[in-house]
């Protein structure tokens, strides 16, 4: 019997880099859930560096994650 993948929650997060009350510099998760199940690659990248060019915080990087 073949086995069958099924994709149950995709969600992108932009981990962002801030300046807390005390000067130390910090990263917090921004998330975003439901992500198109036919969303490429390509076009999460692109959706999560459009969406960090809204934020005044610096993006550190973009996170991807195709739960189970």
């Amino acid at each position: 019997m073949a086995l069958q993948k099924e994709t149950v929650a995709r969600r992108l997060a932009l981990r962002v880099q801030y300046t807390d009350d005390k000067g130390a510099e910090k990263f917090r998760n921004l998330s975003f859930a439901h992500v198109a199940q036919d969303a490429t690659d390509e076009h999460i990248y692109a959706a999560g560096k459009a969406l960090a060019g809204l934020q005044a915080k610096p993006l550190d990087r973009v996170v991807y994650t195709d739960g189970e």
